[in-house]
Parts: structure tokens; C-alpha cells; sequence
């Protein structure tokens, strides 16, 4: 089309959709060139396209934003409707994926950042996007992001929006509730600025399927992968806002863009924060034409509109409870396995059986299993934060200390991890031996103890030896796992022998080697008193037994007493 649209010359058309073509078009009075977007002809016989034409037109004439491409003038000539908007000449973000793969995580949270600044404003307005996604985010000459494309916001009224009935948006990028043509939130927009997100970290998207409604159908029924197994440079606490961006409910997400920005804000290490806070840049990018946006390959990409009446939405409700009981609610069970009883939360399944108990550190659960697996998990869904693999099983606890976490392996091995980068080494230790039982720690010191009968005494934040000794057995009693207990500046180790031996924890020095029942549980220490259960074999049954001790007076160290008085038998109880 050549010609005049108002004030406006056209130069050329750069893109075209079902309802509307967009031109370059110059401004007659200032000279500009702008993005003029048009509705076609055939579109002005249906009253919902004028109205959604125009809705887009007034909602985005509302908003003034650094990164909301900006509407410059509404009109109507000859019953042709338009508008005028800023014409960006950099590429699509979709197009910056196709080229370039995923963003280093700095540079993809600053993105991130300003987007869900942008649309929070929109929100403040009432106005939700309902359509973020790469293709409707584009760069101007001087490489800053811009959401675009209102052409399906809803306008809330008041403060609950009510859009029931149908179901609008592109799959890939389409929340849950959105998918199931449900009520929707500013919510909605969180969830797909997560997927968003997701792309930018990863390079590809969390759900993909041959047709929109095997894609829509992977939105209410299935936990994506956590970003951090795809690309482990993601710091873990930045993986953790896009799992939480990307919750299934909306009540389990961010209540707010806000809130995204302060959590991503947080998130993002030290190392990583000169690169955050540079502004956006495009480097080595080609520019696509503006209005370019589809891009090639297998990936469903149009968007769709589906009227849903009432008897369909009820059957979309009930598979998506069907679907959640069935496969969204594994707790790290082994194999993937279903959970018996009360559902959860979506997680994942992990391989092989788990030996020991987990740690709990402010919202992360920490869990190692008998692949050699240790997972960080979000303490609310279960899904991965991060894992970190060893050589050999793991049936040792770990030990969370502030952001470091301590795990042993049948690997021989003491790992020191870092938590908030997702499970970085920080070092590691070779006991030459096999490492099975959790380790204690105490100002600043690792204890460690080998099945071999090796005692460790590590430096927590260098992983160096500072002192060694070697116990008379195994720490380990048939299945019984004897981990290390400390108590006032002495270290208590179960020895396979049916001995406890104490240390001065400082220095290493042997207090005692106590003689003992088999022991089968380690020690628990309570003022003066040491408690632990052993078994009689001569009288064939199990013994809780006391251990006193009371600081000496003459030379370091304590003095032992064990008296027969204190060994309790269970008394048989009537039914």
C-alpha cells in the first residue's frame, strides 16, 4: 500500500496480522517515522475487532513507560481505523533467541527487570497483557527492550477481573489458568514473563508439543525442569524466582512484579551485579524489520482463540483435576512413582532408593539418594533448585551451614558446596576411605568419620586436615549408620567395635575409649550424660544406656564412670 493515512505517509508495510497490517509511515509534520498499525478492512465488519483494536489503542495510550512502546496518536479516516505507535528498528527478542541461544543470567535479569517494571505499571492501570512473550518484546536503535502488542489486554474493573469462556494467548507462553479459559489475574502475566525467563536462561522453553493443545494441556499438568539442570551457570536462587514465577496456582507465585523485581534483584550474586546493573545492550545481533516476529522451526507459535462454553470448561476443569492427581503431585518419590494418600505439591522423581534424613535450610530442602544425587529442593513445591553429582552413593545427611552445605559419599570424598550458587564446589576432601555416615560440625570445624574407622578433623572453610586419628573399627554397625555427636568441646565416635571414643574437639587428643555394648545408634549428649541404645547379645535384646561424666579436676580432659544402675531395660506393657 503507497499513499496517506491521515498525517501519516506510508513508506512500506512491515508487518501483518489476522486483524491488522502495521506500516512504516512518516509523520508529515514532524518528519518522524513511525510504526502505523491498521485494521483490516474485513476486521471492521466485526464489532469485537473494533473494540479490541481500540481497546489496544487506549490501554497503551495510557501508559508511559521507558520499555512500553508508545502510542502517539489514535485515529479514524474513512472508516479505516488506526493507530500511531514508536517504530523500534531492532530485532525481536524471539529473534535474538533464534540467533544467539540463551543470555548469560546477568544480562537475562536485567531484561526480566525491565519488562516486569514496565508491566507493572500496566497493572497499576489495569491493564493486563495476556500475551508476553519474546516475539512481543523488541529493541530500539540503542538496544532497549520494549513490551509490546496489547492487542488482547483485558481492562479490569474495578479490582477482579472476570474473563471466563475463552482462552487467548499464545500456548507456549500461556498460564494455567489462561490455558483453561478460567478466571484471570495480573497473575497471568508473572507466569508468562517466567516462561519467558526460562527461555532466556535456557534456550529453550519448558514445555514443547506438536499442536497447541498438546502444549496448553503440559501448562495444567506438568512441573518443567528446573533451569538449573539445563544451564548450571544459573545461579540457584535466581532458578528458584523462575520456578516461583512459573507456579501452576496463581497464589503460589509472585503477588506482584514488584515483588519479581525485588526477588531477582536479591538473587542475583555479587559477581554477576556490575553486569545487572549495566544497561541493555544489543551486541552482534542482525536487526529483524519491525513487525517481524514468528519465528521458523517446530515450536507451536500462533496465537490462539478458543470460545469454550460451559459444558467443555467443565470437562477442561475436571481433567485438570485428574491430571494434577495423577501426575502433578510426586514427591521425590524413587522411579517417579505416584504418592499413595493425600497429594502434595508438583516436584519430580529421582533414581534410587534415599538412606538418610534431609536438611532444612530457610526455604530449601537438601536431600542426597543412593544415585549420588545431592538435591536442593524448594521447601514449598519440591521442585529442584539445583543438584550436584558425586562418583558413588550418598547415605549420609547433609550439613547446612549458613550458605554452605556439607556432604559426604561413598566416593570417599567430603564436598563443600555453595548453596546460593547453585551448588558450587567450594572444596573438596579425599578421606581415602568411604564417607557413609553425616558429618558434625563445631567453631568453625568439620567432623568426619570413614567406614574404615578414620576420624577427620577439617577446616570448614579452607577443607584442610587439622588433625587425624584412626578408631579401632568401622563406624558403622551392620545397618546401623554411627554418625558423630559434639557436646561441649568433646567429640563423641561410635567405633564398630562396641567402643565410643572421646576427643578434645580443639586438638584431637583421646579423652576416653569407652568399652561398650554393640552400639546401634550414635550418641546423644544432655548435660553430663551420654545416651545411646546398644544391643546384648548374650542376653539378646536392646539396652538404652547412660554414660556420666563430669569435667576432672587434676589435667585436661574428663572422668568416665559407667555404672550397671544405669543400663534400662524396657518394661512389657499390657494390651
Amino acid at each position: 500500500m503507497q499513499g496517506q493515512i491521515g498525517k501519516y505517509t506510508i513508506l512500506k508495510e512491515i508487518g501483518k496480522g489476522g486483524m491488522g497490517v502495521v506500516y512504516l509511515a512518516r509523520d508529515s509534520e514532524s518528519g518522524r517515522k513511525i510504526a502505523l498499525k491498521t485494521l483490516l478492512p474485513e476486521s471492521t465488519r466485526n464489532l469485537n475487532y473494533i473494540d479490541r483494536f481500540r481497546r489496544e489503542a487506549n490501554a497503551v495510550s495510557q501508559l508511559d513507560h521507558p520499555h512500553i512502546v508508545k502510542v502517539h496518536e489514535i485515529g479514524e479516516e474513512d472508516g479505516l481505523h488506526y493507530f500511531a505507535m514508536e517504530y523500534l528498528a531492532g530485532p525481536t527478542l524471539g529473534s535474538l533467541l533464534k540467533q544467539k541461544g540463551r543470555f548469560p543470567p546477568a544480562r537475562a535479569a536485567r531484561v526480566i527487570i525491565d519488562i516486569a517494571d514496565a508491566l507493572d505499571l500496566a497493572h497499576s492501570r489495569g491493564i493486563i497483557h495476556r500475551d508476553v512473550k519474546p516475539d512481543n518484546i523488541m529493541a530500539d536503535e540503542d538496544g532497549v527492550f520494549k513490551i509490546m502488542d496489547f492487542g488482547i489486554a483485558r481492562i479490569e474493573e474495578g479490582t477482579r477481573l472476570t474473563m471466563t469462556g475463552s482462552v487467548m494467548g499464545t500456548p507456549e507462553y500461556m498460564s494455567p489458568e489462561q490455558a483453561s479459559g478460567t478466571a484471570i489475574d495480573r497473575r497471568t502475566d508473572i507466569y508468562s514473563l517466567g516462561v519467558v525467563f526460562y527461555e532466556l536462561l535456557t534456550g529453550r522453553l519448558p514445555f514443547k508439543g506438536g499442536t497447541a493443545m498438546e502444549v496448553l494441556h503440559m501448562h495444567l499438568t506438568r512441573a518443567p525442569e528446573s533451569p538449573k539442570l539445563l544451564n548450571p551457570e544459573i545461579p540457584g536462587n535466581l532458578a528458584h524466582v523462575v520456578s516461583k514465577m512459573l507456579e501452576k496456582q496463581p497464589a503460589d507465585r509472585y503477588d506482584s512484579f514488584r515483588h519479581v523485581i525485588n526477588a531477582i534483584s536479591q538473587a542475583v550474586p555479587q559477581n554477576m551485579r556490575a553486569e545487572l546493573e549495566a544497561p541493555t545492550k544489543i551486541i552482534e545481533a542482525k536487526p529483524a524489520r519491525a513487525g517481524e516476529g514468528e519465528r521458523p522451526g517446530p515450536r507451536v507459535r500462533e496465537r490462539i482463540v478458543i470460545e469454550t462454553p460451559a459444558r467443555i470448561r467443565a470437562v477442561l476443569a475436571a481433567s485438570i483435576v485428574i491430571n494434577l492427581a495423577l501426575f502433578g503431585y510426586i514427591w521425590l518419590r524413587p522411579g517417579g512413582a505416584p504418592a499413595r494418600g493425600p497429594a502434595s505439591r508438583p516436584a519430580f522423581a529421582i533414581n534410587g532408593r534415599m538412606f538418610a534424613s534431609p536438611a532444612i535450610s530457610d526455604d530449601t530442602l537438601f536431600l542426597g539418594a543412593e544415585d549420588g544425587t545431592l538435591y536442593a529442593c524448594e521447601l514449598g513445591t519440591g521442585r529442584a533448585k539445583w543438584t550436584f553429582k558425586t562418583n558413588d552413593k550418598i547415605t549420609a545427611a547433609p550439613l547446612v551451614d549458613g550458605d554452605a552445605v556439607y556432604i559426604g559419599s561413598w566416593d570417599g570424598y567430603v564436598y563443600a558446596l555453595d548453596a546460593r550458587e547453585g551448588g558450587r564446589i567450594i572444596w573438596k576432601f579425599d578421606t581415602g576411605g568411604c564417607v557413609f555416615t553425616a558429618p558434625a560440625l563445631m567453631d568453625g570445624t568439620l567432623y568426619v568419620c570413614t567406614r574404615e574407622g578414620t576420624v577427620f578433623a577439617i577446616d570448614a572453610e579452607t577443607g584442610k586436615a587439622k588433625w587425624t586419628d584412626k578408631t579401632s573399627g568401622s563406624a558403622s554397625n551392620g545397618s546401623a549408620k554411627l554418625s558423630p555427636t559434639l557436646k561441649d568441646g568433646v567429640l563423641f565416635v561410635p567405633s564398630g567395635e562396641s567402643r565410643l571414643v572421646a576427643y578434645r574437639a580443639a586438638d584431637g587428643k583421646r579423652l576416653t575409649d569407652l568399652p561398650t555394648a554393640r552400639m546401634k545408634t550414635s550418641a546423644v549428649v544432655d548435660g553430663q550424660k551420654v545416651y545411646f541404645v546398644t544391643f546384648d547379645d548374650s542376653a539378646g535384646r536392646d539396652e538404652l544406656r547412660v554414660v556420666e561424666y563430669e569435667a576432672g579436676q587434676s589435667g585436661p580432659g574428663f572422668a568416665w564412670g559407667l555404672s550397671r544402675t544405669n543400663a534400662l531395660q524396657p518394661e512389657e506393657t499390657s494390651r
